[in-house]
């Protein structure tokens, strides 16, 4: 039934290629794990179930240890626990709580909006998104090299894996960037953890995760080295 399921949501995905404005974004009801509500911005409950589109202008309410997955061709989004969003005409609107994007290649782009803050990703790979409390973005690259911008006019920026950048309300722009370990928060991330994952996702990951542990252990000992002799201080 699994495959069944899967099945039909690649082959309606696949029609949204060639029928449609070129520009509209549909997405389709992937997964949902937990509980899951729908509410129309006049406050209209809105049945919410499996293999359907979300609905526009609708918003999604996600509870605690629930989440649900999205899909349009050459997009894949996951959405964690307490995270309310809503899907516009051609943006995704994020009101609060977490996201994990998957980008399938260079062509795609999703534009979000928050509460003080728009932001443009594009590219291929995967990335974390949360909304912070002063209504900004924080980022998390997780494989790949998704770029990521403020606006169309500015320059966009790769995002690394273990990277992070906070993106500023206001258009005030993007902090300085921080690394975090890949392999714990891999390991206690509901985003990444909560969801079952392709087995050639789990593999992507594990591997980033790897070269930066590598990359980290690497550096740090060279600088622990050079620091061995009084004359290095």
């Amino acid at each position: 039934m699994n495959r069944y399921r899967t099945a039909c949501a690649w082959v309606l995905l696949s029609g949204l290629t060639f029928g449609g404005s070129a520009n509209a974004k549909l997405f389709l009801v992937a997964k949902v794990v937990g509980e899951v509500s729908t509410r129309t911005d006049s406050g209209e409950e809105v049945e919410f179930g499996y293999a359907r589109w979300f609905p526009k202008n609708t918003r999604v309410f996600t509870r605690d240890q629930s989440g649900v997955e999205a899909l349009s061709p050459g997009l894949f989004l996951r959405f964690g626990k307490e995270t309310a969003f809503s899907f516009g005409p051609d943006e995704l609107q994020m009101h609060k709580g977490a996201l994990m994007a998957r980008l399938r290649g260079s062509d795609k782009e999703l534009l979000v909006e928050g509460p003080e803050a728009t932001l443009r990703m594009k590219g291929t790979g995967s990335l974390l998104l949360e909304v912070v409390t002063n209504g900004g973005f924080k980022l998390i690259g997780l494989t790949g090299n998704p770029s990521v911008a403020t606006d169309p006019a500015s320059d966009a920026r790769d995002l690394l894996p273990g990277e992070v950048l906070f993106m500023k309300p206001q258009d005030e722009g993007w902090s300085d960037p921080v690394h975090v370990d890949l392999v714990k928060l891999v390991k206690s991330s509901f985003l990444v953890r909560g969801f079952p994952n392709t087995a050639s996702f789990d593999a992507e990951i594990a591997q980033e995760a790897q070269t930066q542990a590598d990359l980290i252990t690497k550096t740090f000992r060279a600088e622990v080295g050079d620091a061995r002799e009084a004359s290095s201080f």
